[in-house]
């Protein structure tokens, strides 16, 4: 279990089901859903092959500013300095607005990074769909292994347009 702030407890306790056994939704199934109606979701960024994680947080995954702060606070992960930021604000920024949400009509791509296909994303977290902090691990993991810095991505990427 994450504790997320004063009496706040989100774990994968079971609540009973239809059926009064625990086959119902987990507390942090429950928890999420609702923090999504209110404009918050609830993440984890802890990732154990890295030497940061967020541990379990509370982001509004309508606000870019809150988005981009993440992103910035992991770029140290990935070996990458402070001016990288300038890069990776300007690529996602045209790429999907930092919308989490943001679905290519034409292509399919998907989240922030853009993933194509969509389901990429899930190789960063189970929760691919909603969690802006799993599609920025996703994107910079991405950018690393495939350009080496997010200023590699974006000097190229201005020439495509």
């Amino acid at each position: 279990m994450a504790l997320l702030g004063t009496g706040c407890v989100v774990g994968s306790l079971l609540l009973p089901g239809a059926d009064g056994h625990g086959d119902g939704p987990s507390l942090a199934d429950l928890a999420q859903s609702e923090a999504q109606g209110y404009g918050t979701a609830l993440v984890s960024a802890a990732d154990p092959g890295r030497d940061g994680g967020l541990g379990a947080t509370a982001v509004d995954p309508n606000n870019p500013a809150e988005l981009k702060a993440i992103a910035a606070d992991m770029l140290g992960d990935y070996g990458w300095g402070p001016e990288q930021m300038t890069c990776l604000d300007q690529l996602w920024e045209k790429e999907s607005n930092w919308n989490p949400l943001a679905e290519n009509p034409d292509s399919g791509a998907y989240g922030i990074p853009q993933a194509w296909p969509a389901e990429k994303l899930a190789t960063a977290g189970d929760d691919w769909r909603t969690n802006p902090v799993t599609q920025i691990t996703w994107g910079l993991d991405y950018i690393e292994a495939a350009y080496g810095s997010p200023c590699t991505v974006w000097n190229g990427y201005t020439n495509w347009y």
